[in-house]
């Protein structure tokens, strides 16, 4: 980590939308949580059929509410990991921003899979169910049907193995688990992966389904492939076929104390994977008859590094993710970015978890990225309880602890209820050098189920006594193939803080303004400053066939103006602001796999009229190249004046899958802009290349 922090150690160059990717085995497969650094809706998918390939599309809940951070994650293209260890069939996450109106994920894998998406209920993860289609051999009915016996050389462990398969034969089951509870803390290989089975079908039949149901996943967790890890999963299908039950954290007893013998740590899995990435970039203006001028030319490397160490009692992770940027323009600084720099650890039998280092978080009222801790307790399957203390991190170029700002806050999970209810509550306190800069409570209340789900979040200041954020999703999937999204969305923008006070009074820190204005004062210049951002945004998606999609969507937002006060002029409100779009999704069109996406927007807002036209195509080719083409016409229609803006951008990205760790990308393109302004014509061409390679480890 100290290592790590020398190298990253100043500034910073590009942010990550994507916090983190988790992978866990299911019993036909395996589910994929992408958790993103800010909320995003699922809008719609493609293609409908099992394939190699899936794209998926998002929208933000707000457009206008982002902060420029946020829009700068959003027009990032991220390659995301996961746990190669895991054994899921996929070769490629990447996170694709560009246009932060339609950012997507696209996922690539390695053999044909079935899946179904969905957000998850807080807007805050994309979900991915992966279905396999191995064919797995029959359950066995008795212990006698199993798979060969694996006799392990040690003889207190022969023994002990064959001591237990003697319980699980006479039905002594409740023995049968201390058995095979102490085999696994000194067993390895194949004997290991036995005892792990045997330890799950004995706490079946002895009546612990929900420890058995965490057996049986911790099976799949180290032993995803072969025929044996196809027999766990139909074992693990029935048991949450038979009980229905809701997810729910493991609270297993702990492992027995066996007479006359020590009591021996458990066997470490340990885990290392990730990436390095080098990536030129080079983007440069020609405008007419006049000299070419270099916007950015610069050498970015990328690297994301975790570990994870695991058995039976704790599970321990520590991340990294940071970049480092070589300027190579005159007079500009290299820059580099930590955008996560934490441990994790969870105790698995008594619910215990916690979190210290560069985070982020987005429930329990944080709004997102902050160094501090986080810990959490289980009370019970229904209940966990949260606190958190920490510093906020305005920008992932801060790499540097400011403990200006500082704040805690305790929150509570309660659900599931009746397998579709949610609920969170929260109270957060945020100080700034002495003064309060925020203080809220709120919750937050989710409903799922297959058809139709609901998310809503109030964030209240009872510090300021006004309603900070109310945010509300609606989703409802119909038999005919229709899907309905509904967002509103209303909330203080920036989100009210004491800080906003020193906008436009020409400091960096609240405390520079302490000499100039009461406390009192200072509250009312940060309420001033502050304005209100609202929209409603109703989307429809509509599978034609199998194939062909189509994706209407209609927007309208409100900015609201702030007055003029402490010497900062009054800013005027925008207006309501429209936008409409329709978008044509094919697969499959020309060959398998590849997919043709076309569409048109457009905004009717107070200033003027804007038309756009967007062809993307991603094509590939033998499965290690692949070609994404992009084409994009803008017409800017100003309502004022008699200005017009036209904007041509064709742009060519080709991937090559070199080797299996190994991947290079190439990205070339030029925007064509013409402009009437004044009375005066005038045109330009910016042309843009990145090239560049990834290391997977």
């Amino acid at each position: 980590m100290v290592a790590l922090l020398l190298f990253f150690g100043a500034k910073s160059a590009t942010a990550e939308m994507v916090e983190d990717v988790r992978v866990e085995p299911r019993p036909d497969g395996f589910e994929i949580t992408v958790e993103l650094l800010f909320p995003l809706i699922y809008q719609s998918h493609n293609p409908l059929e099992p394939s190699r390939e899936v794209r998926i599309e998002l929208i933000p809940t707000n457009k206008m509410s982002l902060t420029p951070e946020q829009l700068d994650e959003l027009r990032q293209r991220q390659q995301l990991f996961w746990d190669h260890t895991t054994g899921i069939p996929i070769a490629e996450i990447i996170f694709e921003g560009g246009d932060p109106e339609t950012p997507s994920i696209t996922l690539t894998f390695t053999e044909e899979v079935a899946f179904t998406i969905k957000s998850s209920v807080d807007l805050r993860s994309m979900i991915v169910d992966i279905q396999t289609f191995g064919v797995p051999e029959p359950i066995p009915a008795t212990v006698e049907e199993a798979i060969e016996d694996v006799i392990p050389e040690d003889e207190q462990l022969a023994a002990l193995m064959q001591e237990a398969k003697k319980e699980m034969t006479d039905q002594n089951y409740s023995r049968a688990v201390q058995l095979y509870t102490k085999i696994l803390r000194d067993a390895e290989g194949p004997v290991r992966q036995q005892a792990q089975e045997f330890l799950g079908l004995a706490r079946e039949r002895n009546g612990q389904l929900a420890h058995a149901k965490r057996e049986y996943e911790m099976y799949l967790e180290n032993y995803p492939q072969g025929p044996d890890a196809d027999r766990v999963r139909q074992r693990l299908t029935g048991l949450v076929t038979a009980t229905k039950a809701p997810k729910a954290p493991l609270t297993s007893t702990k492992a027995p104390r066996v007479l006359g013998l020590e009591k021996k740590l458990d066997k470490w899995d340990t885990r290392f994977y990730g990436s390095y990435s080098l990536f030129y970039f080079r983007d440069q203006t020609i405008p007419e008859g006049g000299d070419t001028q270099i916007n950015r030319e610069d050498l970015t490397h990328d690297l994301n590094f975790n570990s994870r160490f695991r058995n039976s009692h704790y599970d321990m992770r520590f991340q990294f993710t940071g970049s480092y940027e070589n300027n190579f323009l005159d007079g500009q600084e290299d820059e580099d970015t930590i955008s996560s720099l934490a441990f994790a650890m969870r105790h698995i039998d008594n619910g215990l978890s916690g979190k210290i280092g560069r985070q982020s978080r987005t429930s329990g009222g944080v709004l997102g990225r902050f160094d501090g801790i986080h810990a959490a307790y289980d009370v019970n399957p229904a209940v966990t309880l949260n606190t958190v203390f920490g510093y906020p991190v305005e920008s992932s170029r801060d790499t540097f602890l400011n403990t200006d700002k500082r704040f805690y806050g305790i929150s509570v999970d309660l659900g599931t209820y009746r397998e579709v209810w949610d609920f969170v509550l929260f109270f957060i306190d945020q100080q700034n050098q002495g003064v309060t800069d925020r203080r809220a409570v709120g919750g937050e209340i989710r409903y799922f189920d297959p058809q139709k789900s609901f998310f809503s979040l109030i964030d209240y200041d009872t510090f300021y006594s006004v309603l900070n954020i109310f945010l509300a999703n609606g989703r409802i999937s119909f038999p005919t193939k229709t899907v309905l999204n509904v967002i509103l969305d209303y909330r203080r923008s920036p989100i009210l803080t004491t800080n906003n006070a020193i906008q436009g009074q020409g400091v960096n820190k609240l405390d520079e303004l302490f000499n100039s204005f009461t406390e009192d004062q200072l509250n009312q210049l940060a309420e001033d400053r502050t304005s209100i951002s609202k929209s409603l945004t109703v989307s429809v998606t509509q599978d034609l066939t199998e194939s062909v999609q189509v994706v209407g969507e209609v927007s309208a937002s409100e900015l609201e103006g702030t007055i003029a006060s402490g010497g900062v002029e009054a800013v005027p409100g925008s207006g309501v602001d429209l936008f409409y779009s329709l978008q044509l999704i094919l697969t499959s069109l020309f060959y398998e796999n590849d997919a043709v996406i076309t569409g048109v927007r457009f905004s009717d807002t107070q200033s003027s009229y804007t038309s756009t036209f967007t062809l993307r195509g991603r094509f590939p080719y033998k499965r290690k190249l692949r070609f994404i083409p992009k084409f994009r016409v803008d017409y800017r229609d100003e309502k004022n004046s008699s200005d017009k803006r036209f904007t041509l951008r064709p742009v060519m990205r080709i991937d090559y899958q070199f080797k299996k760790w190994l991947r290079f990308e190439t990205e070339a393109g030029f925007e064509y802009r013409d402009e009437d302004s004044a009375g005066i014509s005038s045109s330009s061409t910016e042309t843009f290349v990145l090239a560049g390679f990834r290391i997977n480890f």
